[in-house]
């Protein structure tokens, strides 16, 4: 969209003093928030399974009831088990089959890595693996001082790499996120802070800390690095050292955090770089100059390394880091903020300790397909039908059945399946099949163990994941609202099924802004500019002053 406008709602498209939350506590039994300090967040979600200023004219959307405040620096009320005078370090979570798992780094005396699960990245219940003592998911030798441990799923295992006490890396691995995780590489160094990624063309890569800078090494298929593929990425430095890497794929840009300055500095931060060519290209990253996750205020500093998830709603991001409480220990916590984004902008509004606002959970979500889905003939369904915009999410083993979705009845609906090797995804129109589109993986998969599958819709433009990969961006296809879920499939062959009412970052819109947020974006259902200019990106549409 090009040229002047000459619209209604009147913004100057520099910094928008979004909803202001100070004074918000809990609410009451009449949903009304009286001021005070906010209390820790109860949670109503069931069983965890196993396995410059601003002229605004109107209000065009209603700010969305506030349902429940966290605190951040997380005690043993959220997270029981904590290590003793050293709590929780270099915290990552991992999501798999509509869980949250987090690992974190081990006390330096201590052998084993203790780990936890949640729904909805609040309330925490230790994990143990089986012949583990309770909350632990490894105690091989070479976990004595763990750093850092993060894990991966891959074809029906899962992976972990950490680093004893900051000198090198072993890879472990399990067939459950709870492990026992048994090593199954020696020490192959490569320095601290090993972060798994694997792109969207199934190549699996570690980052790990450089110094001042950080650098990436293909994985090769017994999971030791090919250090001839080493690459340094450049702009990744803050200070004289730069550690705690992640990367996260989101609409065709890659996102990259890392930490500096010193574990115990107060000033301890996560900023983040970017790329618009793929996450591998080392020499395309751009670094944004703000810290997106700092605050040295005497509650609430040392804030740092970081890793991001996706959240609960299934379009939501997240980003968990710790804080310190002491430098004795080090001792810290858990904390997290949510992400905000508007093309290669990333903001976190404010990380502070009291009133964050809790994460939303998916419109509808099933762990038990046999008790949460409806039969209706020859399929199980949701009792529920998605809205015009939607992400729905598939959990399956098996290579049989279709995942349905944008269900209407037996004669109109679309679906996917999945052989392997092969997906495709059809639409039945009165009972006629045509094609939506179709892609094939690098190599063939395991179709018995699970693998997940999700669905982003928004305005006639369709993305696909496979095991969190991209592998549709930008389809355009016009998508019918309506029911998910499966045609063909036993129900102990599926796992966690969701949809959520928000798509390629829609709930960025609907979501409460804490202190202040970015300004630079034009959004065809809530805002009309003034005379600018105007480009589009990720269908929706910036200013020339920002960032696309």
């Amino acid at each position: 969209m090009k040229g002047g406008l000459m619209l209604k709602k009147r913004f100057s498209l520099t910094l928008l003093l979004a909803l202001l939350l100070t004074g918000c506590g809990k609410p009451t039994s009449s949903g009304e928030v009286p001021a005070s300090s906010a209390p820790p967040v109860t949670s109503d979600v069931t069983s965890i399974p196993d396995s410059e200023s601003s002229e605004i004219e109107e209000q065009v959307l209603p700010a969305p009831a506030v349902k429940a405040f966290y605190e951040n620096s997380f005690g043993e009320d959220k997270i029981p088990g904590q290590w003793e005078a050293y709590g929780v370090g270099d915290p990552f979570v991992y999501r798999f089959n509509g869980v949250y798992y987090l690992y974190v780094s081990t006390k330096d005396s201590e052998v084993g890595v203790r780990a936890w699960k949640s729904l909805d990245l609040i309330n925490f219940e230790p994990i143990t693996g089986e012949g583990m003592p309770e909350g632990y998911v490894a105690n091989d030798e070479i976990t004595k001082a763990a750093y850092a441990p993060e894990v991966m799923y891959n074809d029906g295992f899962f992976y972990m790499v950490t680093s004893p006490a900051g000198n090198g890396h072993y890879i472990l691995k399990a067939n459950k996120p709870e492990g026992p995780f048994v090593p199954i590489t020696d020490n192959f160094g490569q320095s601290i802070d090993g972060s798994f990624f694997q792109d969207d063309d199934e190549k699996i890569y570690l980052l790990r800390a450089n110094a001042g800078n950080l650098r990436y090494l293909p994985l090769k298929s017994d999971w030791t690095p090919n250090t001839l593929g080493a690459r340094t990425i450049s702009n990744t430095q803050i200070g004289n050292w730069t550690e705690g890497p992640y990367i996260l794929n989101r609409n065709g840009i890659s996102y990259l955090t890392f930490t500096g300055t010193h574990v115990t500095s107060a000033g301890y931060r996560v900023a983040y770089s970017y790329s618009e060519e793929g996450p591998v290209k080392h020499t395309s990253y751009v670094q944004d100059k703000k810290s997106i996750i700092l605050n040295t205020d005497p509650e609430f500093n040392g804030l740092g390394h970081s890793a991001t998830v996706l959240g609960p709603d299934l379009d939501s991001y997240y980003i968990v880091y710790h804080n310190l409480l002491n430098s004795g220990g080090p001792i810290r916590a858990y904390s997290m903020n949510r992400l905000y984004f508007n093309g290669t902008d990333m903001v976190s509004p404010h990380a502070r300790r009291y009133q964050n606002v809790a994460p939303e959970m998916a419109t509808f979500t099933s762990h038990n397909a046999a008790t949460d889905l409806e039969v209706d003939g020859d399929f199980l369904l949701s009792p529920t039908a998605t809205k015009d915009v939607f992400t729905a999410e598939w959990n399956i083993k098996s290579s049989v059945g279709q995942m349905v979705f944008s269900y209407e009845d037996a004669n109109n609906y679309s679906y996917m399946t999945f052989d392997g090797r092969n997906v495709a995804l059809k639409k039945v129109d009165g009972g006629t099949e045509s094609d939506i589109t179709s892609f094939a993986l690098k190599t063939n998969h395991p179709t018995d163990v699970l693998h997940t599958f999700r669905i982003i819709y928004r305005d006639g433009v369709l993305d696909v994941t496979y095991d969190n990969m991209n592998k549709v961006l930008g389809h355009k296809v016009t998508l019918a609202p309506g029911k998910v879920g499966y045609k063909g499939f036993d129900t102990a062959a599926i796992g966690f099924t969701g949809y959520s009412d928000f798509a390629r970052g829609t709930s960025d819109n609907y979501y409460h802004k804490q202190e202040m947020a970015l300004a630079n974006s034009y959004h065809l259902e809530t805002s009309e500019l003034t005379t600018s200019v105007l480009q589009k990106v990720e269908g929706d549409y910036v200013s020339a002053h920002a960032k696309a």
